[in-house]
């Protein structure tokens, strides 16, 4: 009997950690990064993968901007002529987010994949958001929507949901309503989620096992190393991958002569709570 309910509760644990999507659900994202220069606008097109208990929100553009890295990353390395040292042109590469955010509503857990070369996985748990919803109501593309209010991670935000598409879940992080949340953003617009399609997927949702699980500070350590040290983290990315280049390249040099140092004083994350 005890060991038919350990088996049980093993096929419940792993049977958590895997989905089928029910719909996508597509946004623009734009978050205005540095306060002093409002007309610098990140944006970023990302989706969600919505099942019945897990969800996967990521970038709709990383595919694309991976595809042409790449491309350009080989062809210098075509025009290597015989050297083995290989210049990588930071100034021109295409920027998409690698953060990969799994919620579990089973487990009640957000798992957070991150990729630097080697792929990490961060656990927490799923963060319980406190809203308030209002009367108020307005049309986004067809959809009745909901006002509702909170503040998550130091930062006001203004959500409209869908009851009409009953999945308690949205954008990033964000979630908790009797509805989808279609649209998102603090009062100042200096972040935005909005929406901009919505369709029928049956995708499959797993959550990473085999990957290396790290805290948020060893985490950040890594970024430190890529910003200030990119040469040192090329080398310990490549020398990590599965890449043809391994063991072909005897020094790196990145060029960031003309990129421009990126000052965050609005995170999307303003405070840990």
């Amino acid at each position: 009997m005890k060991l038919f309910i350990l088996f049980t509760l093993l096929a419940t644990t792993c049977q958590a950690q895997t989905d089928t999507s029910l719909l996508s659900v597509r946004y623009k994202f734009s978050h205005i990064k540095d306060t002093t220069k409002p007309e610098e606008v990140y944006t970023e097109n990302m989706q969600v993968f919505v099942g019945a208990t897990i969800s996967m929100y990521k970038s709709a553009d990383k595919e694309m901007f991976d595809s042409i890295n790449n491309a350009a990353l080989m062809q210098q390395y075509k025009e290597l002529e015989g050297s083995m040292n290989l210049n990588i042109n930071m100034r021109d590469r295409k920027i998409a987010s690698s953060s990969v955010f799994y919620k579990n509503e089973l487990t009640k857990t957000l798992s957070v994949l991150q990729n630097l070369g080697q792929k990490y996985l961060i656990e927490s748990e799923l963060p319980t958001i406190k809203w308030v919803i209002t009367a108020e109501t307005k049309n986004i593309q067809n959809y009745t929507c909901q006002k509702a209010t909170t503040i998550f991670k130091g930062r006001n935000f203004v959500a409209w949901f869908c009851a009409d598409l009953p999945y308690s879940n949205g954008p990033w992080k964000l979630g908790g309503l009797p509805g989808l949340i279609l649209e998102a953003y603090d009062p100042n617009g200096t972040v935005k989620f909005m929406f901009t399609a919505v369709t029928r997927v049956s995708q499959p949702i797993e959550v990473p096992k085999r990957v290396a699980k790290i805290s948020p500070a060893e985490f950040n350590k890594l970024l430190d190393m890529r910003e200030n040290d990119p040469e040192a983290f090329f080398k310990t990315a490549l020398s990590s991958s599965n890449t043809s280049l391994e063991g072909t390249i005897t020094s790196i040099k990145v060029d960031t002569s003309k990129r421009k140092k990126l000052v965050i004083n609005n995170p999307l994350e303003l405070s840990k709570d």
